[in-house]
């Protein structure tokens, strides 16, 4: 999404990605019967991999900050992306500072020549003034994102590097932006990403038949539609363009969502739904190393035609950041000192858990995740068609019964949305057994499983 202009419209946007990768998914956990005890990940690592696009220039005026930055703070996410232009005004660079001084949040700050702003080379093709400003505000940088969207927005009024077409322009300025963060001292640490194509068939446009795009992460946009290929596809061409190495260094989906107005809109209670199913679906995405996802957008959605925001237009929350910010609360362990500026985090290595999963598995992958004091928490992961693309309506949600079976009896708990609200439950499955029957449905359902207590052996009677 552009941060400087209304947004071109995407065609057809809809839910139905899920459905199609059903068949296609190679993920380690989604199995009928597991060979061998499932190994987990650090429940905080989740929390770790979820950021949102902020848009700070709605938010000029003291009142709306204040309801953003609770907002924010609520949702419990760690990082933001915004434009680096944003850092020349002095209120939008406080609020920065703001996020990271209160909640410990870093900025993916995107940084590309949209117009006559200060991103752009001075008149010898410096981009200097670029590392000026990271270095300004390095302690609450994520890393540098390149150009957004480049097939949409660019400023074409300069010819550096001897390039008169856009492409050519496009990879001398990211490449020039990567040597120059890295050419100076303060800034060599920061991580530079690539820039982020609108469309994956442009990338070819962008990445072929030019010098070598230079990057730490690859950073791409993915808004899922049955006119659009699947993330697979999407990833992997970027990738192809981008020298041997590419696939071996991590990636970041800079830009993710549902609308609930537009073309290819779905309801609310779709959107709260299919969000927070993508929350747990690019967390430890199987072969591409996508370390972070960005929801498309925090709070209210300033683009004509466009309603992707977790909130209201008044920021009052709508169901899809509550069901957000429950599911994140689960899994949430590490504590932010604003005092030393410092994020504590447990030192333990996770274990695995033995289970196998039968019934009418078909349509859900699984992920495991172990908190420090030992609790496993098993996201089960619909790929479920929800919606029917911009008629309006929601289908009832399915039921799939299944059947989670333990090497050895655990305590299970499940915790589920309020299809309302958007509000996850908690309701106690058995205080333990070697086996528990559940019924899934088109939502993000998360169970809590704990080694069952043994109760002392009673003595024997003479």
């Amino acid at each position: 999404m552009s941060f400087l202009f209304p947004r071109i419209s995407r065609i057809g946007l809809a839910p139905l990605f899920f459905s199609v990768l059903a068949a296609n998914l190679a993920f380690s956990s989604l199995q009928s019967a597991h060979a061998a005890p499932v190994q987990a990940r650090k429940a905080d690592d989740f929390v770790d991999s979820i950021g949102v696009d902020l848009h700070v220039y709605d938010y000029d005026d003291a009142a709306s900050w204040s309801a953003i930055k609770a907002h924010l703070g609520g949702l419990g996410v760690r990082y933001y992306r915004d434009g680096l232009e944003h850092v020349d005004n002095p209120t939008r660079k406080a609020h920065f500072r703001d996020l990271y001084d209160t909640y410990g949040m870093k900025m993916l700050a995107v940084c590309g020549p949209y117009g006559n702003d200060s991103l752009q080379p001075d008149a010898t093709g410096s981009l200097s003034h670029v590392a000026d400003k990271i270095a300004a505000i390095k302690p609450f940088t994520l890393a540098v994102e390149g150009p957004n969207e480049p097939e949409f927005f660019w400023f074409d009024g300069w010819k550096f590097g001897g390039f008169s077409d856009r492409p050519g322009q496009v990879v001398w300025y990211q490449n020039k932006l990567y040597d120059t963060i890295k050419g100076d001292a303060r800034t060599r640490d920061v991580p530079v990403t690539t820039f982020a194509t609108a469309r994956p068939e442009t990338y070819s446009n962008y990445f072929s038949n030019k010098p070598l795009v230079k990057h730490d992460i690859f950073a791409w946009h993915y808004y899922n539609g049955r006119y659009l290929p699947t993330p697979y596809d999407w990833i992997a061409r970027g990738r192809d363009y981008l020298g041997s190495d590419a696939a071996t260094k991590p990636a970041y989906l800079t830009e993710h969502g549902y609308r609930i107005r537009g073309d290819g809109s779905v309801t609310p209670k779709a959107q709260m739904k299919l969000n927070t199913r993508s929350l747990a679906f690019f967390f430890n995405w199987d072969n591409y190393n996508n370390q972070k996802v960005f929801f498309y957008v925090a709070g209210k959605d300033s683009a004509a035609g466009e309603d992707y925001g977790l909130a209201n237009a008044d920021l009052s929350p709508r169901p899809v950041y509550n069901s957000m910010k429950s599911v994140l609360s689960y899994f949430k362990e590490a504590t932010w000192n604003s005092a030393t500026k410092t994020w504590k985090k447990p030192v333990f290595t996770p274990g695995s858990l033995d289970y196998t999963v039968s019934g009418d598995a078909g349509d859900y992958g699984w992920r495991l995740t172990q908190k420090s004091g030992g609790d496993f928490y098993l996201m089960a992961l619909p790929y479920n068609q929800i919606a029917n693309p911009g008629d309006g309506t929601d289908y009832p949600s399915p039921t799939h019964n299944v059947t989670l079976t333990f090497a050895a009896s655990q305590k299970v708990a499940q915790y589920k949305v309020d299809e309302t609200s958007g509000n996850y439950v908690e309701t106690p499955l058995t205080p333990g057994a070697t086996s528990v029957n559940i019924a899934l449905s088109d939502a993000l359902v998360i169970f809590k499983i704990s080694p069952a207590s043994v109760p002392p052996t009673a003595p024997k009677a003479r």
